[in-house]
């Protein structure tokens, strides 16, 4: 069983599937962490019938949607339980798969309350302990008795708190059960903190992270209830640094000066910068890094992450040939056959765009803005925090590209880089004009589902309720728009930013969504599907009409995304959720969807759905210095 080969954004060079491997391969990929690649495996498993008996069914598909549930893609996730309470309907399953099914759902409302404040958050919370509350009453078991008791406690309810967290220390499977394992110290040090045994709980704590190195998606969700019960019981969450994931790199730096000269140090000080790269990674312990793979720093660092066994993840800005043409090579002998044993060993390689170089070092800084935004998503999945280790000089520069942007735009998104400082080994290249070809804007398509039913008595009503109602918010929201453009229902839009762009997607969803369609007169079913993503355009002159206009392959690729998208929803690439990421104040969230195969077989790739941001919605951390968890 194998994928569709991966397409130029694909966040995937490894197959995701091993023949023979069913239902052990996905709970190892939910317990590394990688929730996206477990929901795409499991989906390939239901969808190929490549499982055995019901239960087997069942499980997988339970998996597939905790997947999406610990990925922070909660909507999905209540979809996905809808699903599985009704394939699961009578059938005879384990106890632990009984409790598990019964008690996502329970999960999915405790998700939404942390995601609240005030007296909506403790309203929210009180519903999801009474659910788990009522799953303990009907199997007995721990899991959804601590649940209740910690829910209890964030909704006010101390008491009943305290008594269920009583009642979980001697549950069947709990701290008196011989079994014992991790969940049975998480339990107890949950049950422990409720009761005001902090002494007790440090100590589960330790116990429980000898018993459970490597599965981080298990530790994070410890992790984030945990987190969230220290800071209502105003508890210092020092407590919990034994239970601390490991962290996730960005890592940047200069190049090496090759035969040729330019700018970064030279090939006799590679050694030195590689040993203050090996002192910056022995001060913290990494499970992932993203970064890019040019001559000097880049390939120092990830020859180093690879020799420490932490997951390397590679974007390009562009194919990987032409990329040690302009990027490797360029460091003098020995440069290339570095780079592709680095690549060999990635565990992800991204290639940001299809379109090659042509001397655009725009490019460059949007895959290094991919790299970043997926090292802040990883670190959210992780409920750790995310750092930046740069070979920087120091430099200041407000150019598209390079490690000063790097560096600028990771402290725009909330976060401190740790300088490895090679002021005195670095030479400076003389500045450059950047070339002015393409730019990196964000692109939304829209199309509304009905159109093509219409007669021509019905285009006034139309026109009045539909498009009417968008224009008047496009020419509110002002300069942000720097191009508009409609064809019948069809809407084009490229903007400023990312964050400009989600506003506007989910903000015009929801102008339609308020549009009573009966009432004026249209077919009930008439809604909007959008897509979005963000790449490099060309901005030309229109020679048809003679005005501004954006074109390129990006916008082909937002385009065969939109056909696949549900009426009433926003559909983006990887680029948009990652580069979404790094807006500290971005109106909207991505969901995970799946890996799909966009309109006209034009690529198969990881998509998203965006979702209105909550004010107190979560995002990862990004230094030590706020805490390890957001």
């Amino acid at each position: 069983m194998r994928p569709r080969a991966p397409s130029a954004l694909s966040i995937y060079n490894l197959p995701l599937m091993v023949e023979g491997d069913t239902i052990a391969r996905v709970r190892d990929l939910v317990a590394e962490g990688e929730f996206l690649t477990a929901f795409d495996v499991s989906s390939q498993l239901l969808q190929e019938g490549a499982l055995g008996d019901s239960v087997e069914r069942i499980t997988v598909a339970y998996l597939r949607a905790l997947s999406l549930a610990r990925a922070g893609s909660t909507g999905r996730a209540a979809n996905e339980v809808s699903d599985l309470r009704r394939q699961s309907g009578q059938l005879r399953l384990p106890a632990d798969l009984t409790e598990d099914i019964a008690a996502l759902d329970a999960r999915i409302a405790k998700d939404r309350a942390f995601a609240l404040g005030g007296t909506d958050r403790r309203r929210a919370a009180r519903d999801a302990a009474a659910r788990y509350e009522a799953v303990y009453w009907q199997l007995g078991r721990p899991f959804a008795c601590i649940n209740a008791a910690t829910l209890w406690a964030l909704a006010g309810e101390s008491a009943r708190s305290a008594e269920m967290a009583a009642a979980a220390l001697v549950a069947p499977g709990g701290v008196d059960d011989e079994v014992g394992g991790y969940w049975t110290e998480a339990t107890a040090a949950e049950a422990s903190i409720l009761l005001g045994d902090l002494d007790a709980a440090q100590a589960h704590l330790v116990n429980a992270s000898l018993l459970n190195v490597g599965d981080l998606g298990a530790r994070a969700s410890t992790l984030r209830q945990l987190h969230e019960l220290c800071s209502h019981l105003r508890i210092d969450r020092q407590l919990l640094e034994p239970l601390r994931n490991p962290s996730v790199l960005h890592f940047c730096g200069h190049r090496i000066v090759g035969p040729a000269g330019g700018g970064g140090f030279p090939t006799d000080k590679a050694k030195l910068v590689g040993r203050r790269i090996d002192e910056a990674l022995d001060g913290e312990r990494y499970g992932a890094a993203y970064g890019s793979l040019a001559c000097g720093a880049d390939i120092l660092f990830a020859e180093r992450l690879v020799e420490r066994g932490i997951d390397l993840h590679v974007v390009l800005p562009f194919g990987h040939e032409q990329f040690i043409r302009v990027s490797v090579a360029s460091g003098g002998v020995g440069w290339a056959d570095r780079f592709r044993r680095c690549l060999r060993a990635a565990k992800s390689v991204t290639i940001a765009s299809d379109s090659g170089y042509q001397g655009d070092d725009v490019l460059f800084g949007y895959a290094s803005s991919i790299a970043m935004g997926s090292a802040l998503n990883r670190a959210r999945s992780w409920a750790t925090h995310a750092t930046q280790l740069a070979v920087w000089d120091g430099l200041e520069s407000n150019g598209v590209a390079g490690t000063a942007h790097d560096v600028r735009r990771w402290k725009q998104a909330g976060g401190s880089t740790t300088v490895i400082d090679v002021e005195t080994i670095v030479n400076r290249a003389k500045a450059r004009q950047p070339n002015l070809g393409r730019i990196i804007h964000p692109i939304l398509f829209g199309d509304v589902n009905g159109f093509s039913r219409l007669h021509d008595d019905r285009m006034g009503p139309f026109l009045d309720n539909v498009l009417a109602p968008v224009g008047d918010y496009l020419r509110s929201i002002g300069d942000v728009v720097l191009h508009r453009a409609t064809w019948g229902d069809g809407i084009k839009l490229i903007l400023s930013d990312v964050a400009a762009a989600a506003g506007a997607a989910i903000a015009i969803q929801e102008i339609l969504e308020s549009v009573n369609m009966e009432d004026a007169g249209l077919p009930s079913d008439m809604g909007l599907r959008m897509s979005g993503h963000v790449g490099p355009v060309v901005e030309v002159v229109d020679p048809i009409v003679g005005e501004r206009s954006f074109t390129g392959r990006e916008l082909t690729r937002a385009a065969r995304i939109e056909p696949r998208t549900p009426v009433g929803q926003v559909y983006v690439t990887h680029a948009f959720a990652s580069l979404l990421a790094l807006e500290p104040l971005a109106p909207a969230v991505p969901e995970y969807v799946g890996t799909i195969t966009t309109a006209k077989d034009f690529e198969t790739v990881p998509m998203y759905v965006l979702s209105p941001r909550h004010p107190t919605h979560s995002r990862p951390t990004t230094g030590r210095d706020v805490g390890p968890w957001s």
